[in-house]
């Protein structure tokens, strides 16, 4: 046996080649070093699935898009190819994309496409130094600035104005990419020189608030928070009323040159809008915005914002950062997060159980397991209810929902805890349907958990249609709830007992509910199967019959 491996049907060697064969005799050379270049981190896998003349298309066509471009610029293609003109045929449509490297260019990509309902069949992606002259010609292939290559395979587009549509969308958010990339040194440092001033600020706040304000926006720096925008706003009297009003130039990210964009809001938004006299408040806002990230992830983007006050205690300004919590944040146990340190010993201390006690673990467990957005935007009070409130599950499964306003109005969020046996998706369809009914949802965004705890977690955030005033009975909405989740050997297991009492009703569900075929379920209501059941409870080995009409 030979134990040499076979060589690869398609290698590097035979793509420049023919990249190379493809080129005008003056690019032969550049072509043969792109298309190496354009497969180096291509898996031998990955190459064996398409032909040669395949992959040293798309690397002759890229090529040829690649010629020219001009500096800060991203260039965008999308179109059905056309074998005499392009090189290569597909039956799908093709993106290409030629960009500065920076992070997030194909997360941000693959969400336009998302969000579309676009379905991505196949992509190159690579990354490799490339010099241009002065008006943006290419001249070398493996040395200069790194540009991104994308070769993008998606459902065939059926007209030219679907494509146009898709490169505008995806020109769009790459300039929202660059935008956040290049200001994002600038923005962290503001809030590190935030973070230094915060020492000698005038705040109604408790030195302990303060430092962990401090101790927050540090830790936020230091690769835990993806800055996307930043912008000012000053506190100032329009037409008799307190409005908060951008500070015109301060934007910086997805903010700069959007001034125009953000009108002034009345200040009844502002929770140090108004504080009585003596009053103490932490200095930071943590919330969400409504407005969905374009960059990297598409969830609603978290919100930072500093607060200024005068020397009355009065606040005049605020200092507003956009961007999303990386990974890491959400990794990381509360007790190591500042600010969520300081509400985590709240709620322990409130609860007055020892952290060594089983119940004092159990929950230290649940700050541990909740929502992690739960705890960057719940009050101390708004958390202790929570979390004491889910600690008793812990003695009685059963449907629970917590229902939490955000304190500015933007949104609610509802944590749902079901029996895990009870969970499907038609279970979750109505739960979703019956909160944003009663809640006037526009937007929904729904988080599930299961894990080895009898509960499965329903994490839903709510955005109520703008102007629209709600006003949430939580415990009918919990009823409803229990409603849903209900099954019919629930309600099997309530006639039985009412028929029959406590003691008599379990023990008779307990024996014969599990055991009804599911034809039988499907076609027999609870209450004829409670009295099924009775007749067939009688039975004894002197008596195997029995009748009933």
């Amino acid at each position: 046996m030979n134990a040499q491996a076979a060589a690869p049907s398609v290698s590097l060697d035979a793509i420049a080649a023919a990249v190379k064969a493809a080129a005008p005799t003056t690019q032969q050379e550049q072509a043969a070093a792109f298309g190496r270049a354009y497969y180096a981190r291509l898996p031998d896998d990955e190459l064996a699935l398409r032909p040669l003349a395949a992959w040293s298309g798309f690397a002759h066509s890229a090529l040829a898009f690649a010629q020219v471009r001009l500096p800060g610029q991203a260039k965008i293609r999308v179109f059905n190819p056309d074998p005499a003109k392009d090189g290569f045929d597909s039956a799908y449509t093709v993106i290409q994309v030629v960009n500065d490297d920076m992070p997030f260019l194909v997360d941000s990509v693959n969400m336009v496409l998302t969000q579309r309902g676009i379905v991505q069949h196949g992509m190159v992606h690579p990354v490799f130094k490339v010099e241009r002259d002065a008006s943006g010609r290419l001249t070398a292939i493996g040395s200069g600035i790194a540009e991104s290559y994308m070769h993008v395979e998606i459902d065939r587009q059926p007209s030219a104005e679907d494509m146009a549509a898709i490169e505008h969308a995806i020109a769009e958010v790459l300039a929202d990419v660059r935008a956040a990339v290049s200001d994002w040194s600038e923005m962290r440092h503001k809030m590190l020189d935030i973070a230094g001033e915060l020492e000698t600020r005038t705040l109604p706040s408790t030195p302990e608030q303060r430092a962990e304000a401090e101790a927050f926006l540090r830790w936020a720096a230091d690769n835990h928070f993806t800055f996307l925008g930043y912008r000012e706003y000053v506190v100032a009297n329009q037409d008799g009323k307190r409005m908060l009003c951008p500070v015109v130039g301060s934007g910086l990210g997805l903010m700069r040159g959007k001034d125009a964009d953000a009108a002034p809001r009345p200040l009844t938004g502002l929770a140090a809008a108004d504080l009585p006299p003596g009053a103490t408040i932490e200095p930071l806002i943590l919330t969400k915005t409504n407005a969905r990230s374009t960059v990297h992830r598409p969830g609603y983007m978290d919100y930072v914002g500093v607060l200024v006050f005068d020397d009355k205690g009065v606040a005049i300004r605020e200092q507003r950062f956009l961007g999303l919590y990386t990974s890491s944040a959400y990794n990381r146990r509360p007790w190591e997060i500042p600010v969520l340190r300081q509400r985590h010993e709240a709620v322990m201390a409130a609860s007055g159980l020892g952290e060594g006690s089983h119940s004092g673990k159990a929950l230290r467990h649940i700050l541990e397991t909740l929502p992690r957005d739960e705890l960057f935007q719940s009050s101390t009070e708004e958390l202790t209810r929570t979390c004491m409130g889910i600690l008793a599950l812990q003695e009685r499964v059963r449907t629970r929902l917590f229902l939490r306003r955000d304190r500015y109005g933007r949104f609610f969020s509802a944590l749902v805890y079901i029996p895990r046996d009870r969970f499907n998706s038609d279970v979750r369809e109505r739960i979703e349907a019956l909160l944003m009914r009663e809640l006037h949802g526009e937007h929904l965004d729904t988080t599930i958990q299961i894990g080895e705890s009898p509960l499965a977690l329903l994490h839903m955030v709510i955005r109520p249609k703008t102007g629209e005033v709600v006003q949430a009975d939580q415990a009918a909405l919990e009823v409803e709830l229990t409603r849903i989740v209900r099954n019919w050997h629930d309600r099997l297991r309530d006639e039985l007992v009412e028929q029959h009492g406590e003691e008599v009703g379990l023990k008779m569900a307990s024996r014969f509910s599990k055991a009804l075929p599911a034809g039988y379920v499907e076609s027999v209501s609870p209450s004829q199967a409670a009295r099924d059941i009775l007749q067939a409870s009688q039975l004894t080995a002197g008596s195997d019959l029995r009748l009933s009409l």
